[in-house]
Parts: C-alpha cells; sequence; structure tokens
C-alpha cells in the first residue's frame, strides 16, 4: 500500500501538466541567478540547500537502516541453505520499494519547502525595500525614483501572487495522496504501539499497510 501511494504520486506528476511546468520553472529558478540579490540572501539560499541535504542524508541513512533490518530478519529466523532464495527476493524488493519511496519523498519535500524559500526572500526584500528599490533601479536605468519603487513593488507583488498560484497548484493536485499519507501513517503508528502493548495482534493489517 505505500509503494502504491508512490506510485500513484509519481503517475499523478508525470500526467499533471501545470506539475510539470512548477517543476520546469523552480529547475529554471534555481540554474540562474536574480541580479536582485545581495550577499545575505545568496547565504540563506545556500544554507538552506545545505540544511535540506543534511535532513535527506538523515532520512537516506534510517531507510538503509529498515532495509537492513528486513535483510537480517529471515537469516535469523532459518537455516542458511533455507533462506538464501528469501534473503535475496526480499533484498530486491527493498532496494527497489526504497528507491520508490525516497526519491518521491524527497521530490515532495523539495517542493513542499520550495514556496517557504521564496516567503523568506520576498520578506527580506520588503523589510529592505529602500535598498533594493535603488538597486533595482540602478539595474533597470530608470531615472525617476518614484518610476522605479512603483515597478519594484510591483514585481514584488507578482512574486507574491506566483508564489500562491504555486501552493494552489500543488494542493490541488497532491491534496488527496498527502491525506491518505496521513491516515496510512496514523494507522501504522496506533497499531504498532497497540501491538508493541499486547493489547492486540495485527500483523496481517500493519503488513497491508
Amino acid at each position: 500500500m505505500v509503494y502504491t501511494n508512490a506510485i500513484i504520486k509519481r503517475f499523478i506528476i508525470l500526467i499533471s501538466p501545470s506539475l510539470k511546468k512548477m517543476i520546469v520553472t523552480i529547475i529554471e529558478d534555481e540554474a540562474k541567478e536574480d541580479p536582485i540579490d545581495d550577499e545575505l540572501i545568496q547565504k540563506l539560499d545556500k544554507e538552506n540547500i545545505e540544511n535540506a541535504n543534511w535532513k535527506y542524508k538523515i532520512y537516506i541513512y534510517c531507510v538503509v537502516i529498515v532495509c537492513l533490518t528486513y535483510f537480517v530478519k529471515p537469516i535469523l529466523e532459518g537455516p542458511v541453505e533455507e533462506t538464501y532464495g528469501n534473503v535475496t527476493r526480499i533484498c530486491m524488493g527493498c532496494i527497489v520499494g526504497a528507491y520508490t519511496l525516497m526519491t518521491m519523498d524527497m521530490l515532495l519535500i523539495s517542493l513542499m519547502l520550495y514556496p517557504c524559500r521564496q516567503l523568506k526572500k520576498l520578506d527580506y526584500l520588503l523589510r529592505n525595500f529602500q535598498d533594493f528599490k535603488h538597486k533595482y533601479q540602478t539595474l533597470t536605468a530608470i531615472e525617476d525614483e518614484e518610476i522605479a519603487a512603483f515597478l519594484f513593488f510591483k514585481q514584488l507583488i507578482v512574486n507574491h501572487e506566483n508564489i500562491i498560484q504555486y501552493v494552489n497548484t500543488y494542493n490541488k493536485n497532491m491534496t488527496y495522496p498527502t491525506v491518505f499519507d496521513f491516515i496510512q501513517n496514523s494507522i501504522q503508528v496506533a497499531m504498532g504501539i497497540t501491538q508493541a502493548s499486547g493489547v492486540g495482534n495485527f500483523p496481517s493489517l500493519i503488513n497491508i499497510l
């Protein structure tokens, strides 16, 4: 069921023109440097990327540990000559499943973090509007300061509208899979706690989820 939900998310991304366009836009924005950015914005972007990479590494380590437990379990449960085929089959299943889950989770996390970064940048630009207004005036070679301020503020409004549209597009396409993920994970946690406490035994349900 976990793999099924991940495959559904991947299928939604493949068939949704708005999501594909959104991902292409992110890649293009990340590939180019905004001339209005100062050293602090570039530093914040770098810190955000490093922080995200660090969290991704921790996530990958956790998935590897979980996979290793599945590899070792059949060896401990029976004779080696009888478990070789089981270990091989389980290894292949874990590798394919873990790769599917990790890539999809990391992609969706990146998509969710992107508007947060853009909002922080927008907040910083608004708080330092006067400084960036002059920089915008210099870059655009506009002589009238009021016109430069108006155009720069208009650009910030457009950026904010793009962020809102981005969030709406993501929510429109990923609301139901995300809700299903939440319900599924909640049931898994509840069943795991119940089973560990000895109140009940639901192995088949946990395996299905």
